[in-house]
């Protein structure tokens, strides 16, 4: 018998954790989505607002090939501790696609004579509940330079990365960027030459602006997109405005949903 599927969490494969673990099916449940309703006073009927991304769930199907009930069982712990280890998971039918989860159900052995029985483990995905590229496609750009940016994907948009550098040999005080249909205006910078301007979410998925490691979030204008989007599917159209010269790398993952 052979592994017909192969799971990695963070690069380590459970097929890989003992000869007798074999995988055979990688199961994905339908998107758990929440809409909420309104009533509309003027004519009756309901506004429906729009369906909030709740939970994905992706459920591994595997054998333990032993029959001793006591190496059965440590391996079984074993299988769940990489579960509760590792939060990135790959799949081998999803090539170049990753997945943010945590163990939602650990595998459990209903008999420990049964020992063809088949186990099972399920991930849940709610932070991020969408398989997006593996790796990022970016690009660099120049001030006044304007290029196209094409996602791989079926997201509508993802958040765009900035990593901008100031290489004017003078302090910068205002730049706009464009990704798409989002525009971002900084001013008042104080944006010294040699340093880092990084702009783009944080683990909590909240929007960060920094120059120089100060916070820079007080310098965005009110007429600035709440985010900087850029969709996926589709080229997009990515320029730089500088008073000087800087040197500007943009990158996104495309999403599939």
């Amino acid at each position: 018998m052979r592994t017909q599927f192969a799971v990695w969490l963070d690069g380590i494969g459970l097929q890989d954790l003992d000869p007798r673990i074999y995988v055979t099916d990688v199961e994905e449940a339908p998107l758990q989505t929440k809409q909420h309703l309104h009533p509309r006073l003027s004519s009756g009927g309901m506004f429906a607002s729009p369906a909030l991304r709740q939970k994905l769930t992706v459920t591994v199907h595997f054998l333990i090939h032993e029959s001793d009930p006591i190496r059965r069982k440590r391996l079984l712990m074993q299988v769940s501790a990489w579960a509760q280890r590792g939060s990135t998971l790959t799949v081998s039918d999803r090539p170049h696609q990753q997945l943010h989860v945590q163990a939602e159900t650990l595998p459990a052995m209903a008999s420990s004579l049964k020992w063809t029985d088949p186990l099972s483990l399920t991930f849940a995905a709610c932070a991020y509940p969408w398989w997006e590229e593996i790796v990022p496609v970016s690009l660099t750009l120049l001030s006044g330079e304007t290029a196209a940016m094409h996602l791989p994907g079926t997201s509508a948009h993802v958040p765009v990365s900035v990593n901008a550098v100031n290489t004017s040999g003078g302090t910068i005080s205002s730049l706009t960027l464009t990704c798409g249909e989002t525009t971002l205006t900084l001013e008042g910078l104080a944006w010294a030459n040699g340093e880092e301007l990084l702009i783009g979410p944080d683990s909590l998925g909240l929007m960060t602006m920094t120059v120089g490691g100060r916070n820079a979030a007080s310098c965005r204008t009110p007429q600035s997109s709440d985010w900087l989007l850029i969709p996926c599917g589709a080229p997009a159209t990515i320029s730089v405005s500088c008073e000087r010269n800087v040197a500007v790398t943009v990158s996104a993952k495309g999403a599939w949903v």
